[in-house]
């Protein structure tokens, strides 16, 4: 049975990957490349850090047994 908090981490998790995906997708476009250099720096330290986020809810999630997720 999935517990009400892992159901929330699970959705965190899942807004968390769309957020980065789009944060990627930005970095990926030629309007990020024109920003100026502060501007790309902070969102490419924003996209490390939210890529940790992810991969710490990810092991919180894989640490559950394969019977409550």
């Amino acid at each position: 049975m999935i517990e009400p908090h892992q159901v929330r981490v699970m959705e965190e998790r899942n807004h968390l990957m769309d957020k980065l995906q789009r944060l990627n997708s930005f970095v990926d476009s030629s309007t990020f490349h024109c920003l100026p250099f502060n501007e790309k720096d902070v969102l490419q330290r924003q996209r490390v850090a939210m890529a940790q986020y992810l991969s710490l809810l990810n092991e919180r999630i894989g640490s559950w047994t394969t019977s409550t997720v």
